[in-house]
């Protein structure tokens, strides 16, 4: 078994016809998407698929769809939302994001590295770290090692701006 925010995705404090803030309309834009049935999770604005904090918006919807189809449950998308929340800065790099057994694997890989943190439901987190920044460890608990993970995600980024530099400019 293997185990993930932004403010646009909480609940909306205005109704949508007085508001007048582009910003403000955009994150409402966003909530309603999120919260359509008919949604897959994956908005059609350029905005929350690209550019800085991108990683975190997509992570987001991710959890968030998993948790509508009701393949993970409350607990576990707490703990995807978490994740997103305090490892993720805008520059980091695009996580791939799969449920497993109701649990959540967060997944990065580039040439020899690759980090992986798993939610496992009723157990709590596991991760592992591998050549990153010369360094391999792997660990588990109720909690998270938020300031080694960090460390390791943004040196991740880090490593794979510096050998791709375009890599946010290629469009999938």
């Amino acid at each position: 078994m293997t185990a993930m925010s932004a403010s646009c995705y909480a609940e909306p404090l205005v109704d949508t016809h007085s508001a007048t803030d582009p910003a403000v309309e955009f994150q409402l834009r966003v909530f309603r998407m999120l919260q359509s049935d008919d949604s897959d999770g994956w908005p059609s604005d350029s905005r929350i698929l690209y550019g800085a904090g991108a990683a975190e918006r997509r992570a987001r919807a991710n959890v968030d769809r998993l948790k509508r189809r009701g393949l993970i449950n409350d607990a576990v998308a707490r703990g995807g939302r978490k994740i997103t929340k305090f490892l993720f800065k805008p520059t980091t790099v695009y996580a791939s994001v799969a449920e497993d057994d109701g649990g959540l694997i967060f997944y990065w890989k580039a040439g020899k590295m690759s980090i992986e943190i798993d939610i496992v439901p009723g157990e709590g987190y596991w991760w592992a770290v591998n050549n990153v920044a010369h360094e391999s460890y792997e660990g588990d608990g109720p909690n998270l090692d938020i300031a080694r993970l960090k460390h390791s995600l943004n040196q991740f980024s880090k490593e794979v701006e510096s050998a791709n530099p375009m890599w946010r400019a290629q469009k999938f």
